[in-house]
């Protein structure tokens, strides 16, 4: 049996090497750590550190990250690293902030889905996919695009007339729009009377010469000569729902451009009459 270096004693059973162990008051960090081993109180102690240091400051991390985007096959290795952003003292904590790369991901492969516009029903020219009103599927629509009609030719009603004369008369034919709409008008004619003694209304109206009021431009009582400028719009009270006043889909639609006396004894004639519709979807 080789010999032991220092003297055995067992304590409770268990055997140990007794070793003589000077321990400094004074911490020496250059002395290295020590485990040391007592008997107080008739026991064997386990591990103890024998002198408590001084609070030291603790390492901040920084939450900004500040990133390098590398494309998906740039050659720059991938990195990562904590890079010290204020020093630390024994009073002031050190703080460290990330950078690091992040990379893009390769391109992905072409799909192979083809839209065939007779998928969703007959297709027209300039047809658009929207989706149906129960949200569960595409529907070709036409594209709800404001447009503008105007007529080919205008008249005037000439010196002398006493009654209702028709301007102008815009057309748009069957199959123009598929969808309800509304026609807004931009209208006007002058009226000079032979006297002033007349009223005289410049008036829009929707499928026949005294069809429903869809634009009003009112004459002013006593004036023998005056501008009058239609306003879109159908009389007051009306119900957004009343058919009366727009156009189902798909039909045709004709607006009537109509000089009406209203009063007076004089006769009229008109002058620059101006006439159009724009189209409102429903």
């Amino acid at each position: 049996m080789p010999d032991e270096p220092y003297p055995t004693k067992v304590v409770d059973g268990e055997e140990y090497w007794e070793i003589p162990c000077l321990v400094p008051k004074e911490s020496d960090p250059e002395r290295g750590a020590y485990i040391f081993f007592a008997k107080p109180l008739d026991g064997v102690t386990g591990i103890a550190g024998l002198i408590k240091g001084d609070a030291g400051k603790h390492t901040i991390v920084d939450t900004d990250i500040d990133r390098t985007v590398l494309e998906w096959n740039d050659p720059t290795p991938d990195f990562a690293q904590f890079v010290e952003t204020v020093p630390g003292s024994d009073t002031t904590s050190q703080v460290v902030k990330l950078q690091m790369s992040q990379r893009k991901g390769p391109p992905g492969d072409d799909g192979d889905t083809v839209l065939t516009p007779t998928d969703y029903g007959t297709p027209n020219a300039k047809d658009i996919l929207q989706v149906n009103d129960a949200k569960t599927a595409f529907e070709l629509v036409q594209q709800r695009v404001v447009r503008s009609h105007w007529p080919g030719s205008l008249s005037n009603a000439p010196s002398g007339t006493t009654a209702t004369f028709q301007l102008g008369v815009v057309s748009i034919s069957a199959g123009v729009y598929k969808n309800p709409f509304r026609l807004h008008i931009n209208a006007g004619a002058t009226v000079i009377g032979s006297s002033a003694d007349l009223k005289v209304d410049i008036v829009a109206r929707l499928g026949a010469a005294d069809g429903p009021i869809i634009g009003y431009g009112a004459g002013v009582a006593g004036i023998q000569t005056q501008r009058t400028v239609v306003v879109s719009g159908p009389p007051a009270g009306t119900s957004v729902s009343n058919a009366d006043y727009f156009v189902a889909g798909g039909a045709a639609a004709t607006v009537y451009l109509m000089a009406e006396k209203k009063s007076g004894a004089a006769t009229y004639a008109t002058t620059e009459p101006w006439f159009s519709v724009d189209v409102e979807y429903v």
